[in-house]
């Protein structure tokens, strides 16, 4: 199995609870080492993650068609929570990551959202959920594509894969024709690539179908700094795009921080918040004074 060739390094395990329910998020690093044969695409899928997931996670790799036998690269498989009532579904667009709450556990699917900031940010709820779809290409998609049939019925070149959960636009016209559905193109998870829906690996959208009910809460952010605190320890995920502005980055995460952790400029290694915003590796990094390493 691909899972065999991993090293796992300072086993750091970090509960907390938010609305009475106790979470379990690992701040750990998992490190695989790449054998023959191996590619991103597989690894992406094997540890449910993305290529830009990974590829942010190891900036070394310069083109995703390279890389070598014997390599260790950093899996991101561990994620902070981001700033939402942890309640049914949240989409951070920064990541970009869904996030669905159930009971006193969640689960977490590496998703691509759309482009342009199509994806709207805002509270809806699940609608409908239908499995094999129908799609209906909407007017302006078929303007830019005149090519597209009325109607794209069930089947392998169907974009919303085998299963669509439909988003409440009853209050609010922004959601309309904004589905989370699986997709026909897994190696677009991680982009900014939709009209704005939201896709999931087609083993993913399974799993999330068979959880969700209808009336589900859908909370969509763009959150692109995450933190959290316990026991003076401090970590911090960054997910800023690459075409921002570094200082304009550190300004805002630095502001963001101390809104959030009290005393914040004692507790914080700003050395190390610098290097963390800098080299933006999407994974959790711990920026608090403490012998704690987790290299």
């Amino acid at each position: 199995m691909m899972h065999r060739n991993f090293i796992c390094q300072i086993s750091l395990l970090i509960f907390f609870a938010l609305n009475a329910q106790a979470f379990e998020i690992k701040t750990d690093r998992l490190y695989y080492v790449i054998e023959k044969n191996d590619n991103l695409f597989k690894l992406a899928t094997s540890f449910d993650v993305s290529i830009s997931e990974i590829q942010h996670a190891n900036p070394q790799i310069i083109d995703i068609n390279l890389i070598y036998a014997g390599a260790k690269l950093i899996m991101p498989v561990n994620h902070l929570l981001p700033d939402a009532k942890t309640d049914g579904i949240v989409i951070n667009l920064a990541e970009p990551r869904l996030y669905f709450f159930k009971d006193d556990s969640f689960m977490t699917f590496p998703i691509a959202v759309g482009k342009d900031n199509k994806t709207p940010t805002g509270h809806t709820k699940i609608l409908l959920k239908k499995e094999n779809p129908v799609w209906i290409p909407p007017a302006s998609i078929r303007e830019e594509d005149p090519t597209l049939p009325e109607i794209v019925e069930a089947g392998p070149q169907n974009p919303l894969g085998k299963f669509a959960l439909y988003l409440d636009a009853s209050r609010n016209a922004k959601w309309q024709n904004i589905l989370i559905h699986g997709t026909n193109q897994p190696k677009s998870i991680g982009g900014n690539v939709s009209h704005g829906c939201i896709r999931l690996y087609p083993q993913d959208i399974e799993k999330l179908f068979a959880e969700v009910e209808i009336d589900t809460a859908v909370t969509i952010i763009d959150q692109k700094i995450k933190v959290f605190e316990r026991e003076n320890k401090i970590f911090i995920e960054a997910h800023f795009s690459d075409n921002e502005d570094l200082e304009e980055q550190k300004i805002a995460a630095h502001k963001f921080l101390c809104q959030k952790i009290s005393s914040c400029e004692d507790k914080i290694n700003w050395n190390k918040f610098e290097e963390t915003i800098s080299l933006n590796l999407g994974i959790p990094v711990l920026v608090s004074h403490s012998e704690e390493n987790l290299e």
